[in-house]
């Protein structure tokens, strides 16, 4: 099995050769990309989402072999025509990863790749024109092609979720100088108290003793 990064682009084998001729004819026809549904940005998404299902025991086997770090995998629950603009037709679906945490996997190794060919529709052509290729050229020469879908909306989510935690912090860090402003307050009144204490007890010492 190949280096799952990928190794240098100058080795040329016919299986790498013949992986980036059909790389070459997919980048041609780049609109395929876009006929593809958005990945879901979770877990739970995904498991409501009707156009995809869940990857099975078996195929979950092989997500650490081809999706480094991915926790479960999903696929286009059927495969999508699309009119190729050489008249053909290509029988193309979606894949989806997540991690541990839930979140999709949206670059790198882990990440899902679209299917040039859905294994729905023949999964000897899918192996043929989608697995063999990553076998030869490895994810990242691979993904440059069969580039990971980055969900609808999956970062601006990311970033609002950021963006609504840095109040909770100034309010906690606003909230912790208050209570130390007011704990020198205190210490500073009970000084001032202390002190007028002394120099009272101080000035009825020195009158006693003048007696």
């Amino acid at each position: 099995m190949s280096d799952f990064t990928g190794s240098d682009k100058q080795e040329s084998t016919p299986e790498k050769v013949e992986a980036r001729v059909i790389a070459n004819e997919l980048k041609q026809e780049s609109g395929w990309l876009d006929a593809l549904p958005d990945c879901p940005c979770t877990v739970e998404d995904a498991r409501e989402n009707s156009h995809f299902d869940e990857a099975n025991w078996f195929d979950r086997q092989f997500l650490e072999d081809y999706h480094p770090g991915a926790e479960t995998a999903f696929r286009s629950a059927d495969y999508i025509e699309y009119e190729a603009s050489n008249g053909e037709t290509m029988y193309i679906g979606q894949q989806c990863t997540f991690d541990q945490q839930g979140n999709l996997i949206i670059e790198g190794p882990g990440a899902g790749t679209p299917d040039s060919v859905s294994p729905e529709y023949s999964l000897f052509e899918h192996t043929e024109r989608d697995v063999d290729p990553w076998e030869a050229l490895g994810s990242e020469e691979y993904n440059e092609t069969w580039q990971p879908n980055q969900g609808e909306g999956c970062d601006a989510l990311s970033e609002l979720s950021s963006e609504r935690s840095i109040p909770n912090d100034l309010e906690t860090g606003l909230e912790s100088q208050r209570s130390l402003e007011s704990f020198a307050n205190t210490e500073t009144q009970m000084s001032i108290e202390t002190s007028g204490e002394t120099s009272s007890f101080e000035s009825e010492s020195q009158t006693g003793s003048g007696l």
